[in-house]
């Protein structure tokens, strides 16, 4: 409706809550006459005491900006180009299309008014600052208004914290309308689906993704198993391969007939999920129904582009230099690596490139670097958008992804072996040509902080971080691969492109493939795509000092529970004790494994405890977590050093060693089934050991013996030298 007279009455949904409460001051202020709804008539005096409240409050503030002059003036004027604070129905509907209208997409229109009210104190400083400088007049007027604050310091108070409930209030909205937005937008796909308003690449790409996740998880054993079950269990195995064939043949029609029949708006659900502090949605069916059905309809998505695949740039054959364990070692005209391994019968084809580097080579003012890189490189390069990344990444049934650690970084895809070609050019595409675009930044950005801001909440994770900066403080490795929340808005666009240049484009890396085809032509297909990587030698790290002390980290929580991790210095990467200390690991773990039996178990010490051995190109760590109450912490500590010390003392059992080595070996051939493990450990083989560790696992594994399990126990479990990371809980006990 419009509202063209002051005499005109508004009606006011909700009136109990609070935006409505704001809602009706801001209409009495402007002359309206004003009625409300309210659930209980009961309600009727709460409602009024509320909104004699809010316009209280309201007066006082105005009465404070008023004198203010310019002040005043300009916040009025940004409070009349703001849609009316009113709840569903037409006025719901002017105010969504007054935010379309000013907002791009909702991502800008929260960044833009988070942003705005942010100003609007500086604004304030900034005004004041320029009444001073006005004339006589407006000066004693300043002069009178220092004056009245002084006399009023706690109405000024109250002032400013009706200020920044006008804003949280107005965040409030702002949240409220992209969710009802977000509701719209997924209400009318559901209806464009009825309607049949999509094409022929839509289906066949929600074929092959299909395609794609049937024959992922017939990859390993288990997976196979699963499937012949279920099928069974439904009535005949062979049921499977005939629901996969139905599908794979499904009309556009037949996809409308589903939809009309399941997708019938009368039949709808809808479940919201929000803090309480937040104002609804709607306050019914009838309310939402109207929110979802209101004109017009949210703006039709772009109809995707028809999908071609791009082709292959040519190149030298790349030489074939060795075979060892399988793999065979070709290098590309550049000098670029390239592995490849044959899986026989695998249905997927596994491709990545992998350098040396990631955060232990970052400057600990900009760590972050390295993640918001390979983040960003997916977003767009110079031939595909980020959307066309996605879409041709599905058309091909999987997508690129990318990983950042402590000493390496790359990116990977998999897909079903008849698209190997496709695939391989897509993911060299992300790899050398990424456009990282500021916008692409500051979104990747704003995805790294929350990461942090969740870490921080994580108690398994972050009594990890906590000891792990502690352990290799002033080294590389204590540099987190996240970041932190300062050097995250330390980077800038520039200095991430400049990285991949210098780090991604000219590094220590290697191209692996791992599938069923030719291998000549898996390195073929590789050595045509990855034509802009050079090789260099990797940056050379100085070995890290471990503390020759009790060193400790240590945060509070709000919490009823206490999170502790415990290092010592374990072996490295090219240590063959390596495999003594997973022995270790396993014999500690699991809920057969001494500190569970004799923590939880027998003493009711802890909620869970277990400990992992790492380790990297230069060192290693040895390590355990336990979570226990905040007054057993003392208790549990002095448990689980106990247990420690029974590794420096005894020798652990030969049932003990035993069943450690048939889990590490049992372990190690399942996770050979999958090809991306087999990727994975052979790029880890080439460049910080040798390709024979992929054959010499298990003799390696079969060769630790008791005894050098203490002995490595007792060189690094010194109890004195120990690194601790905790998040203790100070709140109630339970």
């Amino acid at each position: 409706m419009t509202l063209s007279s002051r005499t005109e009455v508004v009606l006011v949904t909700g009136g109990t809550g609070f935006v409505a409460g704001w809602c009706i001051v801001a209409l009495l202020q402007r002359g309206y006459h004003v009625r409300a709804t309210v659930r209980d008539l009961a309600q009727e005096p709460a409602v009024r005491a509320a909104v004699a409240s809010i316009a209280g409050a309201t007066e006082r503030l105005m009465r404070a900006l008023h004198q203010a002059g310019e002040l005043k003036e300009k916040l009025e004027t940004e409070r009349a180009e703001r849609a009316t604070l009113i709840t569903l129905g037409d006025a719901r509907a002017m105010q969504m299309e007054e935010l379309r209208r000013q907002r791009t997409s909702d991502h800008d229109q929260l960044r833009d008014l988070r942003a705005q009210l942010e100003g609007e104190r500086g604004r304030a400083d900034e005004n004041a600052a320029a009444a001073n400088r006005r004339d006589e007049d407006v000066s004693a007027l300043q002069i009178e208004l220092e004056r009245a604050a002084e006399a009023r310091d706690g109405e000024l108070r109250a002032v400013r914290a009706e200020l920044d409930r006008e804003r949280a209030a107005r965040s409030w909205l702002a949240a409220q309308l992209a969710a009802a937005e977000a509701a719209r937008a997924m209400w009318e796909q559901a209806r464009l689906v009825r309607d049949g308003d999509f094409g022929e690449f839509e289906v066949e790409r929600a074929k092959r993704i299909y395609e794609s996740q049937f024959v992922r998880r017939l990859e390993d054993m288990e997976g196979q198993a699963n499937y012949l079950a279920e099928w069974e269990a439904l009535g005949d195995w062979r049921m499977g391969d005939r629901y996969l064939e139905r599908l794979l043949t499904t009309t556009s029609e037949d996809l409308v007939a589903v939809a009309n029949r399941y997708l019938d708006p009368d039949n709808a659900g809808i479940i919201l999920y929000r803090p309480t502090s937040s104002p609804e949605i709607a306050a019914d069916h009838y309310a939402m129904r109207a929110l979802l059905d209101t004109e017009p309809r949210p703006a039709p998505l772009s109809p995707p582009a028809p999908y071609a695949a791009h082709a292959l740039p040519s190149a030298a054959k790349p030489q074939l230099e060795c075979e060892e364990s399988g793999v065979r070692v070709y290098r590309t005209s550049n000098g670029t690596p390239i592995l490849v391994r044959i899986k026989p019968g695998a249905p997927l084809v596994h491709a990545g490139i992998y350098a040396i580097g990631g955060s232990s080579e970052e400057d600990p003012s900009l760590a972050g670097l390295t993640t918001l890189m390979v983040r960003s490189s997916l977003k767009g390069t110079t031939a595909r958008t980020a959307l066309q990344i996605a879409e041709e990444g599905e058309m091909l049934g999987g997508s690129v992804g990318g990983i950042a650690g402590s000493e390496t970084f790359g990116w990977s895809i998999s897909v079903p072996a008849r698209f190997a070609a496709a695939a391989i050019e897509l993911l060299a595409d992300v790899a050398q040509h990424p456009t990282i675009a500021e916008a692409t930044l500051e979104t990747e950005r704003s995805i790294a902080l929350a990461d942090v801001a969740a870490l921080r909440d994580d108690m398994y994770r972050y009594p990890l971080r906590l000891a792990t900066q502690a352990a290799f403080a002033g080294h590389p490795y204590g540099t987190m691969t996240s970041g932190t929340e300062e050097t995250l808005k330390r980077i800038d666009v520039e200095a991430v492109r400049e990285w991949h240049r210098e780090r991604a484009l000219t590094a220590t890396s290697v191209v692996a493939v791992v599938g069923d085809a030719d291998p000549d032509e898996l390195a073929s297909l590789a050595a045509r795509a990855f034509g802009d990587f050079r090789q260099s030698a990797s940056h050379k790290l100085p070995p890290p000092v471990w503390p020759n002390r009790l060193t400790t980290k240590v945060e509070t929580r709000d919490r009823a529970q206490t999170a502790m991790a415990l290092l010592f210095p374990g072996p490295s990467r090219t240590d063959p004790r390596r495999y003594a200390a997973g022995m270790l690991a396993s014999v500690a773990s699991g809920l057969g494994g001494r500190f569970f039996d004799e923590l939880r178990d027998k003493r009711s010490l802890c909620y869970t405890v277990n400990a992992f051995a790492s380790d990297r190109r230069l060192a290693g760590t040895f390590g355990s977590y336990i979570a226990t109450s905040p007054e057993k912490e003392d208790a549990a500590r002095e448990g689980l050093l106990a247990e420690f010390r029974r590794f420096r003392e005894e020798l652990v059992t030969d049932e003990e060693l035993t069943r450690a080595k048939r889990y590490a070996i049992g372990t190690h051939a399942i996770r050979q089934q999958s090809g991306g493990a087999v990727l994975g450990d052979m790029v880890d083989a080439f460049l910080f050991g040798t390709l024979t560790d992929l054959t010499e696992y298990e003799a390696c594994v079969e060769e630790v013996t008791a005894e050098s399990m203490r002995v490595l126990a007792e060189e690094c479990f010194d109890q004195s030298r120990r690194v601790e990371g905790i998040v203790r809980g100070t709140g109630k006990t339970v």
